[in-house]
């Protein structure tokens, strides 16, 4: 019987629209409890529905309209989107935090350093620009990394991250240094 469900739950999370037959079925009382559990389990594997919502959606037959509509668009979003298992190819955030708060010192130490001084030199603006850059990209690696985000907001950083280091580099977990090393040899005249 836990097979029926199962295809039934798979149909209902991919098909954009379900017969009010459908939905009357897997709401009736005999079917709901072993449907909760199969759209709860394939939900939750596929990655569109973290652990930590279950007490929260899927809970009540009524609200099996609402509760397929937002799983649904999640599904959409997220095909493309990275498991979540590719994070262990990067830092962890323990070790992301210290490297992005020395991004960011170096770019305190810049903007309080040409605050008002006129002029500034093009491979200078080009090194601030650089540390924004590599900043968005630490940033959203520490977003991919951070426990206590819902796994579908860590998904999507990953999706991100992927976009922004190109996909080899993404594969291989190549990151970018958190500054511009290679622009530290102009010093001030």
């Amino acid at each position: 019987m836990f097979v029926v469900e199962s295809l039934l739950a798979v149909l209902l999370l991919q098909s954009e629209n379900v017969a009010e037959e459908w939905l009357r079925a897997a709401q009736s009382a005999d079917r709901w409890p072993t449907l909760r559990l199969a759209l709860a389990a394939i939900a939750t594997q596929w990655e569109i529905l973290d652990t930590r919502e279950l007490p929260y959606v899927l809970t009540q037959p009524e609200a099996l309209g609402n509760d397929l509509h937002m799983l649904r668009q999640r599904y959409r979003e997220l095909a493309d989107a990275p498991p979540l298992t590719d994070s262990a190819l990067f830092p962890t955030y323990q070790q992301i935090q210290p490297l992005i708060s020395f991004n960011r010192a170096c770019a305190r130490w810049f903007d309080e350093h040409y605050a008002g001084g006129g002029r500034i030199p093009p491979d200078k603006l080009a090194y601030r620009h650089e540390l924004d850059e590599l900043y968005r990209i630490w940033d959203t690696l520490r977003e991919a990394q951070c426990e206590y985000y819902m796994v579908t907001v860590r998904r999507q950083c990953l999706k991100q991250l992927r976009q922004l280091l190109g996909e080899e580099a993404y594969q291989l977990g190549e990151l970018p240094p958190p500054v511009p090393f290679q622009r530290f040899a102009w010093r001030e005249q």
